[in-house]
Parts: C-alpha cells; structure tokens; sequence
C-alpha cells in the first residue's frame, strides 16, 4: 500500500484481528501458503518441485499500517548441505486478511538479500562453515524505515541494513573482527558491536533484534541467543554453558555512522533457555520471546535501565585467551568469575495453553494487547503467524512511525473551471554535477531549465544550445506527495531525415523527484526539486541515450569538438544493450521505479539508487543478456514488440499498485522495422498494441495478456478546423498513461497544433475488453514473407479489418477543448505532452517536454489541469479485488479521502485570482 488510502485500509483490515482493549487470552493462528521457493520466493532459482516450504526466521509489524515483514533462515538444509542450492534468504512483505471466508496470510512479494553488485547473499546456518563471511543465516528483521530493513545474522554475529529491492548498504560487526571488509561483504562494513560478540557458541549468534523510533532518533537493541562460550575463536577451548546472555543497544539516528550506546546482560531462569526474539516497548523496555525445547515459551520484559553497562568494562570484553585456552571475558562474565548487575526481568505472559509449542521463532508487538508470533517451518512443515490477544496487555509506548513524510501544496479542483491551474517551470539546474553527477563540468550543453529561450545549434546564429529540459514521463505518490519525472534519451536533434545528432552522447538520463508547491503570499506556483538519480547498471556503471544498435532510428551523428555542430561524424558507436530511452515512469512498491524504453522496446525497473535491477525485453530477442545490461533480464514481452517502427518503442505505462500490474503500449503501429531484413509497412496504420504484465515479483514478471487499442482518425480529429494545422496519421502517437481504476487505464494520444491549441486526448481504455491476441499465431509471426514484410505486423496493422475486437476506447478529455482555443491556458501548454498523473477525478498533471530545448519549444514545465468532467478514477492503492470490505474499511476510504482532499486545497483560490498578466510572466 503506497498513499493514505492504503494505510487506513489496511489498519481498518486488521481490526477484527489486532483488538486494541482489554478482553480474555486468545489466539487465532494462519499458516503460510505454499510458496515455491524457486520463481517465487527465489526469482533467480530454477524451479526444484517440492520447496515449497519457507521456513520463516524472524518477524516485524509497521505499528501505523500494520503491515507485515518476515525474514526466511538460510534455506532447506541437511548436514550443512543446501537442499536448494543457492538459496538467498528473503524478505517478505505481507498482512493478514480477517474478513469472512477470507482469512489467511496475504504475501505480497519476496525480496532475495543482495550485496552491492545485486548478487545473491548466501544462505548457510551458523552452525555450519565459518569461512563463508558473507553467508547470511538471518534471526530476525525489524523497519528502521518503511523502505529500510535491519536484520540479525546468527554469524559473525552480524546486523545487515538493507533496503526495498533487497540491498544490503551497511554490515555491522563485532569491533576487531577484521576478516570483513568492504569488499568482501560487497556493503559498507561499521566494526561497532562489541568485540566479544565473536566469541559466541556455534548455535549461539545474535538471535533478536529490534528498532524503537522517537523525536528523530532511532535505537537498535539485538541480543544473543545463549550465553558465550568461545568455541569460535582460534585455538580457544569452549567454557561452559552459562545463563547469562549479552545483549547491545546501537543508536543507528544515520545507519551509516552507527554508535554502541551500551552493552548489558540479561540473566535466563536455567541454561536450556534461549531467546528467540525481542520487541521494543518503549525505549526503555524491550519484550522478550524466550523459549525451551519441550516447553512453551514466555514472555519476559527486559527494563534497559536497569543492570550494569559493560561496554566499556575491558574485563568483560577481553578477547585473550588464559593459561586454559579459555577466552578471558567469556570467564570474567560467563564463567562467573567476576560479580556483575543485570537488567531486570519480568515474565509477563507464560505462552502454556495459549500457544502451547516450542518452535517459536518470531514476535512483533502490534499494540499494547497483541503480538504476533511466528512458528518456524523448520524446513518439515509450513511456517505458521499467531496473532495473540493478551488479555492484561503490556506496557507498550507506540513510538514514531518509519518514514513519514510531508504532503504537498498541489491547489485542489472548485466545479465550475476548464483552465490550466498552474504552470511549474522546470528551475534552473546544470547537467553536469547536478542532473548527471557523473559528468565533469561541459561548455556545449550546461543547464537544464534554463529560464530564456534555446537556439538550435544549427541554426545561422551558431549558439550552442545552453538550456532546456527533457522531461518524458512522470508519476504522483499519493502517500508522499512526491512526484518523479525523468529526462529522456539526452540532447538530441534531427540533423537530417537520416540522421540524429547526439550533442551530449555521455549524457544518462535520470529521475527527478520533486513536489509542486503554492506559494499562496506571492500566487507564484513553484516546482521544488528533491533531487535527481542517475539511471545506471547494476554493477554502477552509468548508462547513455545512446541505442543499443545503429539501426535503433537514423543513423548517429555527434558534436563537433569547438564547434556548435552537433551534426558532425560519430565514430564511438558501440552497442549498448543497457542504453536508455525513457518514455515514461512510474512508483513502485518498496521505492522501486518502472520506465519504459522506446529503443528495444523494453522495460527497466530500478531502485533508489537508480541501478537498474530488471530488464523486460521482447521474448527471443537477442544481445540484451545480464552482462550487457547489468540487470535480469526477462524476455517477457511478446515477441512481435521487436517488430515496432523505428524510434517508436514502448512510450506509455500505467501500473496499479495494489495489482502489481503494469500495462506498457507502444508509441505508434508497428510497421515491422525493428526485424532484420524487413520491409517497412508504408500504410499508416491505425492498431496499437499494449501487453499486460504481472509484475508481483520484477524479477520474475508474468505476460497476462497482448490487446490492441485503434487511435484516432487524423482525418477526423486532427482537422486544420480544429487544430490549425494538419497532422498526418503517422503523426498520431500515444506518450502516457495512468491507471484509472480496477481493469481502466487513462491513455494520452496526441497529434499536432498550432500555438492556439492543444492536440491531446485523453482515452479511457478498459483493458477487461477486447480479444487477448497473445496466443493468436498469425498477428504474432515475426517470420518474413515473399515481398520481406513481417508476417505479424501484416496481419494486424497491414489491414483495416483484421478480424479480432480492440479493448474498448472513447475519449474522456479532449485538452484542445477544455483549455480552450486561443486561451491563455493553451498558449501555455504545447502539444508536446510526455508524461501524465492523476492527483483525483477532477484533477491531472501533466509533463511538457521540450527536448532539452534544440527545438524551439520553449522550456520544460509541468501543468496542473482541473478537468469539469470528472474521470473514473479510484484511488491507485485500495485493496485488492478479493479483498473483503469491513464497515471499518467503508470508513478508512471516506476518510481517506477527505484526508487528501484537505491537504490538496491549499491555494487554489490565490491562484484562480491571479491575473492573466502573472500568468504571461511565469512564460
């Protein structure tokens, strides 16, 4: 769940289950569903039938969404030999659904560990090879924030940060324990918990961890699961077994400058106790899973204030072995020798007869009268969640939650208005350093946004090209505020019919974040960037616009050193499977973002850090492998896609996040020229094809369905009468889109205009409609005939009547119409729209790209529209389809609702009151 809707809706969801007043001890128990650890929990993985057990390890709950994450162990094993061999340990992200008929877990996707150059991490249990460093046996996972993961590794011991796609960005390690290095963990490596934590016992690393969040400051408190014993380090003889178990407390406010706060001990009723898992309570208590084999487990509070701090005692912590071979600090504290004070406990609920098993594994503390509880598979049986209500509840603080974030100042709609709200002019910002940090400074083309017009270097007065913005795609986070726009190829113009020239070849687009701000006082809208990522490789490496062949559009031409031709020989063309030319992006879950590319076509998918982790390429096609782009790469669409014209790849995109479902269509027809050999279609067809995708899982993504949608007659609606200018059918183009509601999507289709209008419509397109034509072979034959025309690209955009029904289609906003002809609000707003977002029903953002200005276009701006006819629009994040809806649910929506409304209408009146004169100024 991404916006304000999901988190009403989801907390609504689990108040049937997750009670929150006093009532008698119960228990409600949901097991895991079958998930196969191969495609599914494991995307890389061949499939192995039979694994479909996850064992999960350790737990954690969202306090303010209730949503769910789990961590597996290190996989199926037999003796320390993987029965899966190269299974990554993963983090799941789930909830429990409680209506009627419909309980049970809900996994929404997987994440499989990885270190900094996206390769799996290894799952290997403590107790088995110590050479391994970077094996991972995780305990235990907890939020530091709603995209931020720590967990507990019984080895080392070991605390990983990690992030949404599953990177791991920080190791924290016993201090001294130098075999970990930067390198070979592939993550920043932080010697920071206490160096006798190496000493641990073979089945005895860290086991517990837990992450409480207050004013700003965040604590990570993690605990061994037994006592020291010093079997691990080099030449020591193992003590024996104590009840005394070391515990550290981390202040992590910036996760990568991380300070032991204390190290304390906590004192076990007898030695065959262990703990199994810890929860914040407040930031002085912390609740303990403890467990015995043969006996049910108990609940124990842990007061942190209480007990000696021994971090920085050298007795304790002497990592020296004595005349017994016997690791010194094991004996002064394990052993008994020296006397030490430990932290309070209080046993607050003995599970017997509530969860009467010994295989407890997980606890998360939900609220202050339930916890949820995970009974591991052990790799025998399927893992089972306990949700327990205690009847005399704890004493639980709730704390901050994880990453909240501030909302924007985007102007609400008032009924009544057909106008361009507001104008957001891209600022100012150099390409080199700020756009594109990778870039040292460059004198051909310097700005992004520059605020003055742009001369085409080719022109007579031979100006470089110094301004201008490339925006070509763009998506709203409700929950957020944010919003996201990326550039698109970089600098280019058309030298010729035949050629392109490429004035920054080393240019790599990126993504701009960034939120629409009213400045109410001064009736100036302002854009304010957040800033911009790189789009690059998963091995870091930045990316170029630069197609992956020369046949990708007209031939390259570059810049003429000195000079302001940008027309001139380009004689460093080599391939580039991982070239981009984004037409589009989207949010995704877990931080993650989803463009689309019109070179392969493909579809890239890419993290915070902008490296991209998934590439979808047509089935078949060919040199697009994981070296070359630096990601998966999954030929997931179909095949016929390679077919598409030149320069006219995939341009829009719509994903619903609730679904996890994607649709990407293409720019224009196809007319066969992507496939070798081939004759182009002269015709100018009329059919453009979409794929929808699955994409629960992006490294593992699912082709649903292949539809076509007919765009619009340019006799018809392109007129000279309606648009002042004529526009050819091959002029029609799709560039955006956005999802409407449950099977709808918002298609932008627009042709050409003159300065007085605005050729864009906006369509509605039901995607539940039409014939699924993915498995009909003759629209789908990428074979040539006798006169070299692909087979495919005949039998659908080679005819006018070919037979199979389109989704249906019908125009919902005709833009020309509702800014109005010759207004203020069109000589505003070119045709040149790349990218489209809706904030509600009523209310739409668009994104003008101009090209990075070497065409007179003016600058990039972005414009909010109010739209009098509203769109049938629902919330992107609402609960599934199978989803029950409670009366609390009903609730959470309308709330939900009126919440964005309130935070949308901040100005909208200031703005409505401005005078055309302002508005002619923000030009």
């Amino acid at each position: 769940m991404r916006n304000a809707f999901g988190l009403l809706l989801l907390a609504a969801s689990a108040a049937g289950e997750f009670q929150t007043s006093a009532g008698e001890d119960r228990v409600t128990s949901y097991s895991m569903p079958l998930q196969a650890l191969a495609g599914v929990v494991n995307p890389f993985l061949d499939e192995k039938p039979g694994q479909n057990d996850v064992n999960l390890a350790g737990v954690a709950v969202n306090p303010c969404t209730e949503e769910i994450i789990a961590v597996t162990d290190a996989g199926p094993k037999a003796q320390c030999a993987p029965v899966v061999a190269g299974f990554a340990p993963s983090l799941g992200r789930m909830r429990l659904l409680t209506g009627e008929g419909n309980e049970g877990i809900n996994v929404d996707r997987w994440v499989p560990l990885l270190d900094n150059m996206f390769t799996p991490l290894v799952g290997m249990p403590s107790e088995c090879s110590t050479a391994m460093v970077k094996a991972f046996d995780p305990t235990d996972v907890a939020y530091i924030n709603a995209d931020t993961f720590a967990y507990s590794d019984a080895r080392g011991p070991k605390v990983l940060i990690g992030t949404e796609t599953g990177e791991v960005l920080a190791t924290y390690v016993p201090q001294d324990a130098k075999e970990y290095t930067n390198e070979n963990m592939g993550s920043e490596v932080f010697a920071v918990l206490p160096k006798i934590f190496a000493a641990r016992a073979k089945n005895g690393g860290l086991s517990s961890l837990t992450v409480y969040q207050e004013g700003g400051k965040k604590l990570l408190a993690a605990c061994m699961a037994e006592s020291l014993n010093g079997e691990l380090v080099q030449s020591a003889t193992a003590a024996g077994a104590s009840t005394a178990v070391r515990c550290a407390v981390l202040d992590i406010t910036k996760y990568k400058e991380p300070v032991l706060v204390m190290q304390k001990v906590l004192k076990l009723e007898s030695t065959a106790q262990r703990v199994a898992d810890a929860a914040f309570l407040s930031d002085k208590k912390v609740l303990l899973l403890v467990t015995e084999v043969g006996k049910a487990a108990k609940l124990v509070e842990v007061n942190l204030a209480t007990g000696d701090n021994i971090a920085d005692d050298s007795k304790f912590n002497d990592m020296a072995l004595g005349p017994d071979m016997k690791v010194k600090g094991v004996m002064a504290l394990e052993g008994g020798a020296d006397a030490f004070t430990a932290m309070t406990m209080t046993v607050v609920k003995d599970l017997n007869g509530v969860v009467s098993t010994d295989a407890l594994t997980g606890l998360a503390v939900v609220n202050e009268f339930n916890v949820l509880l995970v009974e591991g598979g052990m790799n025998t049986k399927v893992s089972v969640m306990h949700t327990v209500h205690l009847k005399d509840g704890l004493s639980w603080t709730k704390g901050a939650c994880p990453a909240t974030a501030g909302r924007t100042g985007i102007p609400q709609y008032r009924a009544g208005g057909n106008a361009t709200v507001a104008t957001y002019i891209l600022p100012s910002q150099p390409l080199a350093g700020e756009v594109n940090p990778s870039l040292t400074n460059d004198t051909k083309l310097n700005c992004f946004g520059c605020n003055r017009a742009c001369n085409n270097p080719n022109k007579a007065s031979g100006v470089p090209c110094k301004d201008g913005a490339g925006l070509s795609g763009l998506s709203f986070d409700a929950c957020t505020g944010s919003m996201v726009a990326v550039t698109s190829r970089g600098p280019v113009q058309a030298c010729s019919q035949s050629a392109q020239g490429f004035a920054l070849p080393e240019f790599t687009p990126a993504a701009m974040q960034f939120e629409l701000q009213s400045a109410a006082h001064t009736h100036q809208p302002k854009l304010l960037v957040k800033g911009w990522t790189e789009v690059k490789k998963g091995d870091n490496t930045t990316v170029t616009g630069l197609p992956f062949k020369s046949t990708d559009g007209a031939a390259l031409k570059g810049h003429v050193s000195g000079t302001s031709d940008v027309c001139g020989a380009f004689d460093d063309f080599q391939p580039r499977a991982s070239g981009l030319w984004l037409d589009e992006v989207h949010f995704l879950y877990d931080g993650m973002f989803i463009g689309v590319d019109q070179y392969a076509p493909k579809v890239v998918v890419w993290g915070q850090d902008g490296r991209v982790v998934a590439t979808y390429v047509p089935a078949g096609l060919e040199g697009y492998t994981e070296e070359a782009t630096g990601s998966v790469v999954r030929g997931v669409l179909p095949a016929i896609f390679a077919a598409r014209t030149h320069g006219r790849g995939l341009a829009a995109l719509a994903v619903h996040p609730a679904k996890n479902e994607a649709v990407v269509c293409m720019k224009a027809p196809m007319n066969g020229g992507g496939i070798a050999n081939a004759q182009a279609l002269a015709a100018p067809a009329r059919f453009i094809r979409c794929a929808v995708l699955d994409i629960k899982n992006v490294r593992s993504p699912k082709l649903l369905a292949q539809k076509y949608h007919v765009v619009s007659d340019a006799s018809k609606e392109y007129t000279v009468e309606k648009q002042g200018v004529v526009t050819k059918q091959s002029d029609v183009v799709n560039t955006a889109a956005a999802w409407l509601s449950e099977d709808k999507i918002l298609l932008v289709e627009r042709g050409m205009a003159d300065e007085d209008h605005v050729a864009v419509l906006f369509y509605e397109l039901d995607m539940s409609t039409g014939d699924d034509i993915q498995d009909n072979a003759a629209v789908n034959d990428i074979s040539l005939d006798a006169d070299k025309y692909v087979k495919g690209v005949k039998a659908l955009e080679g005819t006018t009547e070919p037979g199979l029904a389109p989704v249906a289609a019908k125009v919902v906003v005709n833009m020309n119409s509702q800014v109005g002809k010759g207004s203020l609000a069109a000589k505003r707003m070119s045709s040149n729209i790349e990218g489209v977002t809706l904030i509600n029903e009523h209310t739409a953002v668009l994104a003008e790209g101009n090209d990075f200005g070497m065409v007179d276009t003016g600058y990039s701006k972005i414009h909010l529209v109010q739209l009098n006819s509203a769109l049938d629009f629902e919330p992107n994040c609402r609960p599934k389809s199978d989803d029950s809806l409670t009366i609390g649910q009903i609730i959470g929506i309308c709330l939900g609702g009126a919440l964005l409304a309130g935070i949308l209408l901040i100005s909208y009146f200031f703005l409505a009151g401005a005078s055309a004169e302002r508005h002619q100024e923000m030009q």
